[in-house]
């Protein structure tokens, strides 16, 4: 019985079809995935991996060319994740990761995220249009959309944004608005 049978039928509520097509589907990816990934151990942990998001998804799934194409795309998504984890770790490895430059960089994070949200406040109380386009616009709605929702032309549009970018970056100097 191939994959996509076994699929159709596991689909309708049989389960000697579903156990069949999780018994098939596991030698398969084993096969796809020891090409790609040599660790044994981390071999069997991505295809679990596998198995348990085709498990979770094939039942409500509307299949317009093949389950077995799904399956495989399920797989190369887990190993490129388990690439690039991989990757990261050997790098985090032979840079010399401080955990200490690690904590500190992640605390001024946080005091520049508080002082920008402080700012974000005082151009707010200054002028609420300035702080509505930045909002807007650096949560990515695009010039039109930003446009059609204030009812501004492009050009003011600009104005209006690099006035507020002005206001922002010398609030974040010198901690007031002008």
């Amino acid at each position: 019985m191939d994959i996509d049978t076994a699929y159709k039928l596991a689909r309708d509520g049989d389960s000697t079809a579903r156990e069949n097509l999780f018994r098939i589907l596991s030698v398969r990816l084993r096969l796809i995935a020891n090409y790609r990934i040599w660790d044994t151990d981390d071999c069997e942990d991505v295809v679990q991996d596998t198995l348990m998001v085709i498990s979770k998804e094939y039942s409500q799934l509307e299949i317009e060319s093949s389950f077995t194409a799904w399956c495989r795309k399920v797989l190369h998504n887990r190993i490129l994740n388990y690439l690039k984890k991989k990757q990261t770790r050997e790098l985090n490895m032979t840079t010399g990761f401080d955990l200490a430059d690690q904590t500190a960089a992640i605390g001024e994070d946080l005091d520049f995220k508080s002082t920008l949200m402080n700012c974000l406040g005082k151009v707010m109380e200054n002028n609420p249009k300035y702080a509505r386009i930045l909002n807007f616009y650096y949560q990515g709605y695009s010039t039109e959309e930003i446009c059609s929702r204030l009812n501004l032309t492009t050009g003011h549009f600009y104005v209006m944004l690099s006035r507020a970018r002005s206001m922002l970056a010398y609030c974040l100097e010198k901690g007031e608005v002008k």
